[in-house]
């Protein structure tokens, strides 16, 4: 059991309404993963929308979570672990002034050629709170944007441990 997105998904602003949504998919009361599918993708495209993907389980970013905000969105995505598998992309939207990423998770690894794009706009935010953060040897800019990025450990007692599973440039980041 869990949620799969397997096409294309959009949370959006209702015309002529400003006024904040929440969107819980799963809970702590779920069971299971959150899976998009490579070739999926879910769209937060909202001035105000609060997006929570908390499953018990694993997540799994295979396609593409885009937050296309410009106002105050936020997404919040937190499972045991949390995999960007190859290709994938986590991203804020180039006309997103102050959008917000939270990704949490025991481990969190970036497959061949994942990404995570800040956005071009400063006042973007990506948080990533993990004990392990895991990258393979590619040619990718694993880590792009101008917005501001914030690493921490999840668990108070590791050291957070950021490697290459395999050799060579292992992750890379760029801004």
């Amino acid at each position: 059991t869990g949620v799969e997105v397997k096409g294309a998904v959009t949370v959006d602003d209702a015309t002529g309404t400003t006024a904040a949504k929440t969107i819980a998919i799963g809970n702590n009361n779920a069971t299971g993963a959150f899976t998009i599918d490579k070739g999926a993708s879910l769209t937060v495209n909202s001035s105000s929308a609060t997006v929570k993907i908390t499953p018990t389980g694993a997540a799994a970013i295979n396609g593409t979570l885009d937050v296309e905000s410009t106002g105050t969105a936020a997404v919040t995505l937190q499972g045991s672990s949390v995999s960007l598998g190859d290709a994938a992309l986590v991203k804020i939207g180039d006309n997103a002034t102050k959008a917000e990423v939270n990704v949490t998770g025991g481990s969190v690894s970036l497959g061949t050629d994942a990404q995570i794009n800040l956005g071009s706009g400063t006042g973007n935010t990506f948080n990533l709170t993990t004990d392990q953060l895991t990258a393979v040897d590619d040619s990718t800019k694993n880590i792009t944007g101008s917005g501001i990025l914030n690493i921490k450990r999840q668990t108070a007692s590791k050291a957070l441990d950021i490697n290459a599973a395999g050799s060579g440039n292992g992750l890379a980041i760029k801004t």
